[in-house]
């Protein structure tokens, strides 16, 4: 028999693909059922037989759970007969897989418990029961438990150099990551499964699970292209092998990446298609997320009378498993839809359900999500200071759980597997060489050698060539990604938090009653400013028009234009720069924004009658020095505030370096060292 191994990670839960037998006379593999029946009706009272009911157990598990269980304990009850250790202890990890499939989770840990207390020196069936207490452990987010069962697996795989095993394990250990939002160190463990599949076991039905895996890692992290790419790579090897749990999952995973691609009817198709195949299988647990998704199509459609239908659905399943982890979204996923139909009070309820759930099991996820909602409510209910609470708890949570810092590092991980990959299928090539040119006749082999050189000189030529222009176009697109994700966070987390500060003050302004509403105006006023002014600098720096010094120069004088002078403040600027300097975006960007900084800094705090600016270049850097006669101040006694910590970190982005020195009485020099080489 195979042992447990763990499948495929929907979002942010984890499901596992559990034994088929590997039958002692192969040619029961092609038996029909009614001839497996018959098989079992001889009454041998052998270990064939054992087997058969096994067998039978999970060729009828779809259709026939009673006649499946009942195939198991005739099976167990037969062991007990033969008086062998070894077939009880089988049956039993027989019967825990089956209880989990059916979702019985209390049911499959206890047979997985008897199994082990037998097991003795059987290795391989005790990893078997430790596999599927951990796969059990994590449907029920009891992931600490989880993962020392499967350390203990671990620990047998390697000494028995069981690779099969190890790859699930390591799988598993990857589903468990990934329902705890750690998407690296889940990524990192689909990549060491594959690699292991890839170079020891050859396995395509194993590899179309480590396929998947990846990407769903990819969904998560928002890339749909490479995610679609690997789902559709999983189908195909899981068609060709008729695998129809894969297919389900697979079906579902590509669902989701149509959803977040606007393609509707798309994902709903492969919704229903795995829906089909869950309810075939008996899977009750795949089901009601299934409900779930097909929900969440029709809310987006706008049709939330269905989609209430579908939620219902799932969450009657998932009380009924205990899957509480999907019972907390999809009553987030409820409630949402009722604040859609403004139907505020039962919105509530279902948020307050979904709240208590998520601290229940301690997924912060949730929660985040039921503030966000609440808050939405309270503004449809006009109640505008309960909207501002529960929107200052989101913000709050939000940016401690700060899920976007492992994007990159995933991304390389997920590079260096496609590259090691390349290697090592370069190596072999190599490898088949080396044979070759060992079993020609002496007569050619000086012929050869000179031919297998020049061919080698080749190849590593065109690898090298190939290598520059891979380099090159991965460095572009990853200085297009970092301009992208920056220009992204600065959206979100300035103009966005400013959009929301300056919606809720409308609010608040519109129901005030105090006479305050000219304050409420000025705030929205300058806020509004502030937004025009950002996303003016943002358009500047990303324009590739602007990327000459002669463009930079030239917007820096506009801006100290506008601003010493309607200070009175007389200002002289100069330039000193070779005109072919050339500055990246994120160059272009930090140091106008330093620049901006402190000619503000200078306007407003140092009461000065003249600013100097200079712009110089000293071998590989470019210097900007500002100097001020203003009334300076006391460096030593004077805390850094924002101003010049902001200052210092974009300098920092950039590698370069700024210092602020002044003298009370004397004035202020700012300096920024940028390196242009």
């Amino acid at each position: 028999m195979k042992k447990i191994q763990a499948i495929i990670v929907l979002l942010l839960t984890a499901t596992a693909v559990f034994p088929q037998v590997t039958l002692p006379d192969s040619t029961l593999k092609r038996l029909k059922l009614d001839s497996a029946v018959q098989i079992v009706k001889q009454h041998k009272g052998d270990t064939t037989e054992i087997n058969t009911l096994i067998w039978l157990a999970f060729a009828t598990e779809g259709n026939n759970t009673k006649q499946s269980i009942q195939y198991l304990n005739d099976a167990l009850q037969l062991s007990f007969k033969l008086e062998s250790n070894k077939s009880i202890v089988k049956v039993y990890n027989e019967i825990g897989t089956l209880y989990h499939d059916r979702g019985q989770y209390d049911s499959s840990i206890y047979y997985y418990h008897k199994a082990l207390r037998l097991c003795n020196n059987n290795a391989g069936q005790c990893s078997e029961a430790y596999q599927g207490l951990a796969v059990n452990l994590l449907w029920l987010t009891q992931h600490d438990s989880a993962k020392y069962y499967l350390s203990l697996a671990e620990v047998i795989s390697k000494t028995s150099k069981n690779f099969e095993d190890l790859a699930g394990i390591y799988n598993s250990q990857g589903n468990i990551f990934l329902q705890e939002g750690n998407y690296e160190q889940a990524l990192n463990c689909y990549i060491l499964s594959a690699k292991i599949q890839d170079s020891l076991l050859h396995d395509p039905v194993a590899q179309s699970r480590a396929l998947a895996n990846i990407g769903n890692v990819q969904y998560l992290i928002g890339d749909y292209g490479k995610a679609l790419t690997y789902a559709k790579e999983a189908q195909s090897i899981s068609q060709k092998h008729n695998l129809q749990k894969n297919l389900a999952y697979i079906s579902q995973l590509i669902g989701r990446i149509y959803r977040k691609q606007k393609m509707l009817d798309e994902a709903l198709l492969e919704y229903k298609k795995a829906l089909d195949s869950y309810l075939k299988l008996g899977y009750v647990r795949e089901t009601s997320e299934t409900y779930s998704n097909i929900g969440n199509i029709y809310f987006d459609r706008g049709d939330y009378e269905m989609a209430q239908s579908q939620y219902a659905k799932a969450i009657g399943i998932s009380k009924k498993s205990s899957n509480d982890q999907l019972l907390g979204r999809v009553y987030t996923a409820m409630g949402y839809t009722f604040l859609q139909l403004k139907r505020y009070q039962v919105a509530i309820a279902y948020m307050d359900s979904a709240q208590v759930i998520a601290k229940k099991i301690n997924d912060p996820y949730t929660i985040l999500d039921s503030y966000e909602v609440l808050s939405d409510i309270y503004v449809g209910q006009k109640k505008f200071e309960e909207a501002l609470q529960y929107y200052e708890y989101f913000t709050q949570l939000k940016d401690s759980l700060n899920e976007a810092s492992n994007v990159s590092e995933i991304q390389e991980l997920e590079l260096k597997y496609q590259n090691e990959k390349k290697v090592a299928e370069i190596e072999l090539l190599k490898s088949n060489q080396r044979v070759q040119d060992l079993t020609l006749s002496r007569q050619r082999l000086l012929i050869s050698a000179i031919v297998i050189l020049l061919i080698a000189s080749l190849f590593i030529g065109f690898l090298l060539v190939n290598r520059y222009r891979v380099t090159s176009r991965t460095k572009r697109l990853l200085e297009i990604e970092k301009v992208r994700n920056n220009l992204a966070r600065d959206l979100h987390d300035d103009i966005g938090s400013t959009l929301s500060s300056i919606n809720i003050l409308s609010q608040v302004a519109l129901n005030e009653k105090n006479g305050n509403v000219q304050n409420y105006l000025q705030r929205i006023g300058d806020q509004s400013a502030r937004i025009m002014e950002d996303i003016g600098d943002m358009v500047w720096s990303v324009n590739p028009h602007n990327d000459s010094i002669r463009e930079v120069v030239s917007h820096m004088r506009e801006f100290a234009s506008e601003i010493l002078e309607s200070k009175n403040i007389t200002y002289h600027f100069t330039e000193q720069i070779s005109q072919g300097v050339k500055l990246t975006p994120e160059q272009r960007k930090n140091l106008f924004l330093v620049f901006k900084e402190t000619i503000n800094n200078a306007a407003k705090y140092s009461e000065a009658s003249r600013v100097d600016i200079k712009l110089l270049q000293a071998e590989q850097n470019l210097i900007m020095r500002i100097t001020d006669n203003g009334k300076g101040f006391d460096t030593k006694h004077v805390k850094s505030g924002n101003g010049l910590r902001n200052q210092r970190e974009r300098a920092n982005e950039v590698k370069g370096e700024f210092s602020v020195k002044s003298i009370a009485g004397e004035g202020t020099i700012a300096e920024l060292h940028l390196p242009i080489a």
